[in-house]
């Protein structure tokens, strides 16, 4: 984890729309990471599925793509939990939401698993390390 003066420099440099949905973004990787200790992943994932859109400023995929790199920088998590706290941002912004699961086989035999989020055609997170997983729900059903 970065330290807080880092992020407190690095935060002056964003507008004030864009901080902000930096921080909801750090909020819901920290829901995310610790929810999914206590909490199966359906009961998660449907429950992000039911969220209603905030009132607010509209936001894009885009920048809620952005919004949880710089938040994932300060606060690392698994891909499942990044996947999920993409979709809870996105369906708070209004926007859809589809958590993928992909698996490959590594070099020496053993099975791997990655999660990632679209919005549309538009890549949330995990998509650039999704390369080379077969996915498992390509409807992007989630």
């Amino acid at each position: 984890m970065r330290s807080l003066t880092h992020l407190v420099r690095s935060s002056r440099q964003l507008s004030r729309p864009e901080r902000a949905l930096a921080i909801r973004a750090l909020g819901w990787l920290i829901l995310s990471r610790t929810a999914l200790t206590v909490v199966s992943y359906r009961a998660l994932s449907s429950r992000g599925a039911r969220l209603r859109p905030r009132r607010g400023n509209p936001v894009t995929a885009e920048q809620c793509a952005n919004a949880l790199r710089r938040a994932t920088r300060v606060f690392p998590v698994s891909c499942l939990a990044r996947a999920l706290a993409a979709q809870c941002l996105l369906k708070r912004s209004g926007l859809a939401a589809d958590v993928m699961f992909g698996v490959r086989s590594d070099p020496d035999g053993r099975i791997s698993a990655h999660a990632w989020t679209l919005s549309g055609d538009v890549p949330v997170s995990g998509v650039a390390e999704a390369a080379g997983y077969t996915p498992l729900n390509p409807t992007g059903t989630s």
